[in-house]
């Protein structure tokens, strides 16, 4: 369930990256009840979600990215904090 905390928009966020649908990113207790029975009865809706956490390769999908971008983007902001640095100084 979406919320306030940081770890539920880290789930949010794994599911989409996973392709799950929305419907199981659910933003209060009645959608989330919704979708746990859902879950718990019909069969062939979670089989089919299975299925497809299969092929999507979850592995592939969470455990590789472009590190290289994220330091990058670091690289950026400590230089002009840096430089911010050097400007107040002066």
């Amino acid at each position: 369930m979406s919320g306030p905390e940081v770890h539920t928009h880290i789930d949010e966020g794994l599911f989409r990256r996973l392709g799950l649908p929305e419907e199981l990113i659910a933003g209060d207790r009645e959608t989330y009840i919704r979708a746990v029975v859902r879950l718990a009865e019909d069969d062939a809706w979670r089989e089919s979600l299975q299925a497809q956490l299969q092929e999507n390769d979850p592995e592939q999908v969470l455990f590789t990215g472009h590190p290289e971008k994220f330091a990058a983007a670091v690289q950026v902001l400590w230089e002009a904090s840096v430089s911010g640095r050097e400007e107040r100084a002066s």
